[in-house]
Parts: structure tokens; sequence; C-alpha cells
């Protein structure tokens, strides 16, 4: 679980309780306590980086699909009966395992970006290595949100 699924999963709880309540302000801490967390232990590798090369972390350069992605937020269209017919139209992406697709369509959630997306299926695929699940790339994920788009599952704002 990363930062931002942490970030989430207090994000939900507190959508569910009543805002003021005592489990309320525990959440609030939880979140505030998460920030300062996170803050700190980015200034902690960026401080070690520094000492180990003399500058600071280099920002990476997006490439330009990646700079696309960033600007698209898929979102579901499709109902679930729709769902299951539109599903079987969606074309494949020639090494993009069926599972990482899956995945794609999984993380849909109409508050992600395509490039969230991509990363965060990236991140699966690595975790259990690329001889397992292939190499996932931007390429590859944008072309399958866009074959979702072209079945009539998703659509992007």
């Amino acid at each position: 679980m990363d930062y931002q699924d942490r970030q989430r999963a207090l994000e939900t709880v507190s959508a569910a309780g009543t805002a003021g309540s005592p489990q309320a302000k525990v959440v609030t801490g939880l979140r505030a306590s998460l920030d300062v967390t996170e803050k700190s232990m980015v200034a902690k590798l960026e401080s070690y980086i520094s000492s180990l090369h003399g500058s600071g972390v280099p920002e990476a350069a997006m490439s330009g699909i990646e700079k696309e992605m960033a600007r698209q937020v898929p979102r579901v269209v499709a109902g679930p009966a729709e769902f299951e017919k539109a599903r079987e139209k969606v074309k494949a992406v020639d090494g993009l395992h069926n599972l990482m697709a899956f995945e794609i369509m999984n993380f849909v959630d109409g508050s992600r970006t395509a490039l969230a997306i991509y990363e965060a299926v990236k991140a699966e695929s690595l975790y259990a290595g690329e001889d397992y699940y292939g190499n996932v790339t931007p390429g590859k994920a944008d072309q399958y949100l866009k074959n979702l788009e072209q079945a009539g599952l998703i659509r992007f704002r």
C-alpha cells in the first residue's frame, strides 16, 4: 500500500463518519500525520541523494504520451449489463498481459488520470516481474484505455 492508497483509505473512512465526531477528529489527525511523514521522508531521501551526487533529485521528464495521459481522466460509463456485453468488444493490445489489461480497467474510477493508472499497473507488473506479467508501457496502457473507450465502457473527461 503506497501513500496515495493510504490517503484514499483515510478519505473513505472519513466520508463514512459524521463531521465533528471523535472518530472524524482521529481520521483528520491521521491524515495530517501521513502528510507530515511523507514530506519528511521525501526530504530525507533528497538529502541523501544530494550527499551522494552533490545536487538534488532531478525531475524526470515526461514523454509526450505521458503528458497526454496526465491530462486524461477516464470514467466508467457502462452499467453492469452493458459492461458485460461491451467487454467482449474490447480489443487486446499486443504484448499487454491479460491480467494487466484487467487491472487497467479496475483502476478506472473517474478520479485517477490515465498516467496514474499506468503507473499503478506498471508497479504491479514490476512487483511480480516482467517475466510473469510482461512489460507494461505507457503506450500499451494508453492504447488499452482507448480500446475500452471504443467499446463504450469508458469516457475521458
